[in-house]
């Protein structure tokens, strides 16, 4: 199992000052609730780098406040390039929001959008253990 400390060792400690200042003191988010998001945030791009070729053009739900953390990482553009070549894939994640609307017209029946959409899971319980509240 990937632990927390792994995950945030994959981010510089300056990365991580720039996003806990951000929203911790500039958006006063409470620091057990922003770790939590950055912690899934790090958990949602490493399963992406790490399966990428599986992953890459399938709908993984991502909450809009882990969503707002991966949109400030990438606008700290050198060091986010550092943390994507430490990732599994050593690739640039980028990012491209897609509408599930949109992403579902792809596919013939509800049941393969469905399949297609929890691929996911069992790679996140593999590598984090299971889900927690």
């Amino acid at each position: 199992m990937i632990k927390n400390k792994t995950l945030k060792s994959i981010a510089s400690h300056e990365l991580y000052t720039l996003i806990f200042y951000h929203f911790c003191h500039k958006l006063k988010e409470q620091p057990q609730i922003f770790e939590y998001k950055f912690y899934e945030c790090l958990r949602y791009l490493y399963l992406l780098s790490k399966y990428y070729q599986q992953l890459k053009n399938t709908f993984m739900p991502l909450k809009q406040e882990v969503d707002d953390i991966w949109h400030f990482l990438i606008i700290q553009t050198r060091e986010y390039d550092k943390f994507c070549k430490k990732l599994p894939g050593k690739i640039f994640l980028h990012h491209q929001s897609t509408l599930y609307k949109n992403y579902k017209k792809k596919f013939s029946s509800r049941e393969q959008s469905i399949r297609e959409m929890l691929l996911w899971i069992p790679l996140y319980k593999e590598n984090f253990g299971d889900f927690n509240e």
